[in-house]
């Protein structure tokens, strides 16, 4: 519980994620399951040369030297010319026209089913970082299989958590745009001020919701409250500790994007620039022996966004908590 003495410090959340996040490692494997599944997968970047041929250049320059060189005129080449084409164009022609609805309706559904996948997993491995770090920061034993149990019954209203409200901004924020578009058509002097007041709104709507979320999250989590309480019970706590919350969001993406710099120039110093430099100016076969430094060094910056993740869940935990308990001693 909160002690009268302690104030909100961002200072004080820091310096107890960071000690938490580096001495519960077991923590990390739950921070990478969110960094996947928030953000698709890790991309190894793929480089490519084009090819070359050398004899082209020669066969230009003996074109343009020698005007009799060149060819009797003809029709420039079109796609019919292309074999491969004409068999497409004459296999689409005897397709019936249910194949392509059909085609549709398997893409359609195989993309909602990857989508709603997706949320599941981003749920579950949400719930289960929140009760992870909520268990470490009681000084309890970490048990990855309970965790992940009591994780698999909060998927319903986190999926809630993370579909419902952005779906709802999206649409309030295209009902303010047609709104601006149609007030701007019929006075233009009002552009400059509305466009001033859509940006403070569009500002303060959405740290005011991602203030609201992250709490609520806690509360599904942790509360076990169903995904609508939760949401209330988040901007309950959001409306009223704002300009803390934005504070903390701030400084959070800040250190991560510090952190992800850091991994980006580690990345390219030791990666990108040896490989252009062997495979470009050297050819050398030795560009085989980079390939280990790659997969080390992708590893490590899944590592360090892992890390981040859990760092950034705890600082989080602990604001939660601190004013949480602020707000019952209050009542």
């Amino acid at each position: 519980m909160l002690e009268a003495s302690q104030k909100w410090s961002i200072g004080r959340f820091y310096g107890q994620a960071w000690k938490l996040a580096w001495q519960h490692k077991v923590l990390w494997i739950l921070g990478m399951a969110v960094v996947l599944y928030a953000s698709g997968s890790y991309r190894a970047n793929t480089f490519s040369r084009p090819a070359q041929n050398s004899t082209q250049p020669q066969k230009v320059s003996a074109l343009i030297l020698s005007p009799s060189s060149l060819p009797a005129a003809s029709a420039p080449p079109t796609a019919k010319d292309s074999p491969f084409v004409d068999a497409a164009r004459q296999a689409a022609t005897h397709v019936h026209p249910a194949v392509y609805v059909l085609l549709f309706i398997e893409i359609t559904a195989f993309v909602i089913a990857v989508l709603v996948f997706r949320f599941v997993l981003l749920g579950w491995s949400k719930s289960a970082l929140i009760i992870g770090v909520h268990t470490a920061a009681e000084k309890k034993t970490i048990n990855l299989t309970e965790i992940a149990r009591a994780a698999m019954q909060r998927i319903r209203p986190m999926i809630f958590l993370n579909l419902v409200p952005v779906l709802l901004l999206l649409a309030i924020a295209l009902i303010v745009a047609i709104a601006f578009f149609l007030i701007a058509a019929v006075a233009k002097i009002l552009i400059i001020p509305l466009v001033l007041v859509y940006l403070i709104g569009a500002v303060y709507l959405v740290f005011r919701l991602g203030s609201a979320l992250i709490y609520a999250e806690r509360y599904c989590a942790l509360e076990k409250f169903s995904g609508k309480t939760a949401l209330e019970k988040g901007d309950e706590l959001a409306k009223g500790n704002l300009w803390k919350s934005g504070r903390l969001a701030i400084l959070n993406w800040i250190v991560g994007l510090i952190s992800q710099v850091l991994v980006t120039v580690l990345f390219l110093g030791a990666f990108v620039l040896p490989f252009g430099f062997l495979w470009i100016y050297l050819k050398s076969p030795l560009i085989v022996l980079l390939v280990p430094l790659a997969v080390i060094i992708l590893m490590f910056a899944l590592w360090v966004s892992a890390f981040w993740k859990v760092f950034t869940y705890a600082a989080w935990h602990f604001a939660f908590r601190y004013l949480d308990d602020k707000k019952r001693v209050a009542a």
